[in-house]
């Protein structure tokens, strides 16, 4: 077993110098930010071995005024995605682009999210093939 695998094993590092991040990490839900000590006590020996391998970070010797970790901030709630109502009309093109226009609407503009819960609909994507026949057609 080489000198590293020792070192590793027993989570400590040279003369017991505690292992810092050499860049920015996210680990379990918290943020590691440069020169932060990271628990070695918590983390597998294959995770030490690969932090150290891909220069993630090092042993350092001990020193008073390190950052400390923070925790990451809580995801904001996702807005309730609206509901797919087909608007009829006569023609199937025109019912199409009013029912996408509505949802673009309702969606916040965000012409991408309608488009993806309109595609997600069975009604609603029989319509648009409805209507793409339509067209064709009447070209």
């Amino acid at each position: 077993m080489s000198h590293t695998a020792t070192r590793i094993a027993d989570t400590s590092g040279p003369r017991n110098w505690p292992l810092v991040a050499r860049e920015r990490l996210t680990v379990d839900g918290t943020v590691y930010n440069r020169g932060t000590e990271l628990p070695v006590t918590k983390m597998t020996p294959a995770a030490i071995e690969r932090l150290l391998h891909i220069k993630a970070a090092e042993w350092l010797p001990p020193l008073d005024g390190r950052p400390k970790p923070q925790p990451l901030p809580a995801a904001p709630v996702p807005k309730p995605r609206p509901p797919v109502v087909i608007i009829d009309h006569k023609s199937p093109i025109e019912s199409w682009h009013l029912t996408k226009t509505a949802l673009v609407a309702a969606c916040d503009n965000n012409v991408g999210l309608a488009q993806d819960l309109l595609m997600a609909d069975p009604k609603a994507r029989n319509l648009y093939l409805l209507a793409s026949k339509e067209a064709q057609r009447s070209l």
